[in-house]
C-alpha cells in the first residue's frame, strides 16, 4: 500500500445499505435496527447514522446511512465479530440487501486511491474545487437567468440549481480539474500551503 493510499484511509467516510424486510418480519427487523445502532454508537470513529424506514410512497426498502471518521474505522467494525453475528441474525429477516462502497467527500466527481497511478484527493481539496466550480456558475446563472426571469421563486430555484449542478458536473468541474490536476492528489511534495 503506498503512503498515499494509507492517508486516504483517514478522510471521512459514509456508506448506504439498503434492506428489503420479509413480510411479517418487521417488528424483529427494528428490534435489530436498535441493536446495531447501540453497538455502532459506542464504536471508536462511528459518527453517526440515520436509519430511514419504508415510506408510503412506494418506497419499500429500509434504506441507513452510516458515518465514520474513516476507512479504517468503518472495516475494524466491520471485521468485529460482534458485527458478523448482528449480520447473520438480520440476514432471515430480510429479501434483498444492497450495500454501496464507502463514499468520501464529493465521491465520483474525483477519482478515488483505488485508481491506478493516482493519489487520493483530500475531502478538503475536494471542497475547494466545488466552491472554485460552483460560485461563478452559480453567479452567472444568478445574474443572467433568475433576476430576468418572471417565474415563482420556487420555481427559478429548481431551474438554476438544475442549470448549475449540471453545468458544475460536465463544464465547470472538468476544466477546473484539468487546470488545476497536478495540485489534487494527496502528496508529500505539495505542502498544505501550495
Amino acid at each position: 500500500m503506498t503512503r498515499q493510499q494509507a492517508a486516504s484511509k483517514s478522510d471521512p467516510i459514509v456508506f448506504v445499505v439498503t434492506r428489503r424486510v420479509r413480510p411479517g418480519c418487521e417488528a424483529q427487523f427494528e428490534q435489530w435496527v436498535s441493536r446495531i445502532a447501540a453497538a455502532e454508537a459506542v464504536l471508536p470513529g462511528f459518527l453517526g447514522r440515520e436509519d430511514i424506514p419504508p415510506q408510503p410512497d412506494g418506497q419499500d426498502t429500509w434504506t441507513h446511512v452510516i458515518r465514520f471518521a474513516s476507512l479504517e474505522d468503518q472495516q475494524s467494525w466491520f471485521t468485529a465479530d460482534e458485527y458478523k453475528q448482528l449480520i447473520e441474525e438480520v440476514r432471515p429477516l430480510c429479501t434483498e440487501v444492497h450495500r454501496t462502497n464507502p463514499i468520501t467527500g464529493f465521491g465520483s466527481w474525483f477519482r478515488t486511491p483505488d485508481d491506478p497511478g493516482h493519489g487520493a484527493v483530500p475531502t478538503w481539496k475536494q471542497t475547494m474545487v466545488v466552491v472554485l466550480s460552483l460560485y461563478p456558475s452559480i453567479y452567472l446563472i444568478t445574474w443572467g437567468f433568475t433576476s430576468h426571469v418572471q417565474w415563482p421563486f420556487a420555481t427559478k430555484l429548481l431551474v438554476s440549481n438544475i442549470i448549475s449542478v449540471s453545468f458544475l458536473s460536465w463544464v465547470a468541474l472538468p476544466l477546473v480539474r484539468r487546470c488545476i490536476g497536478w495540485w489534487m492528489p494527496r502528496s508529500e511534495d505539495r505542502p498544505m500551503r501550495v
